[in-house]
């Protein structure tokens, strides 16, 4: 491989005497960059705005919505209590419903039973309620969200991954931007819990907070958030039920995401 290297350094040195060091130069350029620059301008112009906004208390709300947290299961095993335990411990006054949804309950009965063990953690606790819902056969996270959707009785739904834990004013904060009617859709931060275990996690959490947490923040300042992550979205139910769920195939959040888009486009 080395050779292979040095023959074709030096093969480009040779080339230039006839094409010129400019166009060369022009065939390594990473044109990308002016696709991505002007989104990565935008944002941090964001960031700027939202950190020299003066800042506004939250103010007394008058009413809580009832909140449904669905869960997407698949191989959690006992990290889904974790997740089912941080909602349930959600410093909100309002009535929050966590829906688990079991994928493939059959080969990931561990996950099912941990599930069904954490009634403990929500048992006793005002205005929480824990509903396991086993899908025996795998039909996929869009399969799960749709199943959840079904009985799900909150205004808001949230769509939530079964090894995503939450800050416990999550709910509270989330929430407050639907006392707007004209918010149908809240995308949420994520960052990564086990962040100091290795360099890969560190890593990994260096890029949640930029293509995340700094993405979502200056793009939200112009209204132009682009992704509503799958891991951590809010909706209002009947938006999403007037919409038809989630639709099957990859990349569920970017699909819902754009048809919300497309709904105001059609419906301004």
């Amino acid at each position: 491989m080395w050779e292979q290297a040095v023959h074709a350094f030096g093969t480009l040195v040779l080339s230039t005497s006839e094409q010129g060091w400019l166009e060369i130069a022009l065939k390594f350029f990473p044109f990308v960059l002016l696709l991505e620059l002007p989104l990565y301008v935008l944002v941090m112009a964001g960031i700027v705005r939202f950190g020299l906004r003066e800042h506004r208390p939250d103010r007394q709300r008058e009413r809580y919505p009832r909140v449904s947290c669905l869960v997407t299961c698949y191989a959690e095993g006992e990290d889904v209590r974790k997740t089912i335990h941080s909602l349930a411990q959600q410093d909100y006054p309002g009535f929050i419903e966590i829906v688990v949804m079991v994928d493939g309950a059959v080969q990931n009965r561990a996950t099912l039973e941990a599930a069904r063990r954490a009634q403990d953690l929500v048992a006793g606790l005002p205005r929480r309620q824990l509903i396991v819902l086993p899908k025996w056969q795998r039909g996929g996270r869009v399969s799960s969200l749709n199943a959840g959707l079904q009985i799900a009785t909150g205004e808001v739904v949230m769509a939530l991954d079964g090894d995503t834990s939450f800050d416990n004013d999550m709910v509270r904060h989330a929430t407050r931007h639907f006392d707007d009617p004209r918010v149908v859709g809240v995308a949420g931060c994520l960052r990564v819990r086990n962040a100091g275990r290795s360099m890969v996690t560190r890593l990994q959490a260096l890029e949640y907070m930029l293509s995340i947490g700094a993405g979502k923040t200056g793009l939200s300042e112009f209204n132009l958030v682009n992704n509503i992550s799958g891991a951590f979205g809010v909706f209002r139910t009947a938006f999403i039920r007037n919409l038809g769920g989630w639709d099957a195939g990859t990349a569920e959040d970017l699909d819902i995401t754009l048809r919300i888009k497309q709904y105001f486009g059609r419906h301004p």
